[in-house]
């Protein structure tokens, strides 16, 4: 079984540009485009890596999301990797503080996203 890679991306050409390159990794794709979907779509999925954007529409942001996340205790070690254009130092670090694992500033090179997601989902690829 292929792991499942959940997108939490507001930017629909991010997102599908993010898809494309995790064909290459064998991974499960779906994609939330706001937190509210996302949290819709956590309620019958586990996945195995979560990547996300901190600037989403609506009621909850990335930040609230991730915190969110990190409460539920079937995703409290599921791997989260931010991808946005927020690059301060100390947006690095609230991030880290709330649990991400890795922070990718955009625009992002693809070998180093793949490198980085790749690394999280190694676990999960056949040897």
């Amino acid at each position: 079984m292929k792991p499942l890679t959940l997108i939490v991306e507001d930017d629909r050409q991010n997102a599908q540009l993010m898809r494309t390159m995790l064909a290459r990794l064998d991974t499960e794709v779906v994609v939330a485009h706001d937190a509210h979907s996302a949290l819709k779509l956590l309620n019958g999925i586990t996945p195995a890596l979560v990547i996300m954007d901190l600037r989403l529409p609506g009621e909850l942001d990335g930040w609230q999301l991730t915190a969110r996340l990190r409460s539920y205790p079937a995703l409290a070690r599921t791997p989260i990797i931010v991808v946005s254009a927020f690059s301060s130092p100390s947006d690095i670090q609230r991030a880290k503080q709330l649990g991400c694992n890795e922070y990718l500033t955009k625009p992002v090179r693809a070998a180093h996203f793949l490198a980085v997601v790749g690394g999280h989902l190694e676990p999960y690829i056949p040897a």
